[in-house]
């Protein structure tokens, strides 16, 4: 959000480098290993997708309203990162599917929105309203997972 009025940019005044891609992708992998793990007896394999959002789900609940780590309390005016959750859980209620939590650091961090890829292109429409479009990053994820290429 911050990117679009940004006047310095460029390579060093990117606010999330390289650096904020690492750590959140890594953060989200150990979430993902560790819901895994609470699946006592069960393998990845048997936790059923509607499962796995649901675990997603709670565990960014928890984030935004019990550790409410989404805005700092040093200024707790500004709350970009739960007025777009807020935004997009009104239009997760309105498809009646997917599930949003915050992604990242939270106070400069990213929301992650998980919905039906048939929504996906009227949630980027959607949510560029209040975030502007180069703000708005559509991801796929891969069936195969991490592979060797070469």
């Amino acid at each position: 959000m911050d990117n679009q009025n940004n006047k310095n940019k460029g390579p060093n005044n990117n606010r999330q480098g390289w650096g904020i891609i690492l750590f959140t992708t890594l953060l989200i992998t150990f979430i993902v290993m560790g819901l895994f793990s609470l699946m006592r007896g069960g393998t990845p394999e048997e936790i059923s997708y509607d499962k796995f959002l649901k675990l997603i789900d709670e565990s960014g609940t928890s984030s935004w309203e019990l550790l409410q780590n989404c805005y700092s309390l040093q200024n707790c005016h500004e709350q970009k990162i739960s007025l777009m959750l807020a935004l997009t859980q009104l239009f997760l209620n309105k498809i009646q599917g997917g599930i949003c939590r915050v992604h990242g650091g939270g106070f400069a961090g990213v929301i992650a929105t998980i919905l039906p890829e048939a929504e996906m292109d009227n949630y980027v429409e959607y949510i560029s309203r209040y975030v502007g479009r180069d703000n708005v990053y559509p991801m796929d994820i891969r069936a195969v997972g991490a592979a060797h290429i070469g």
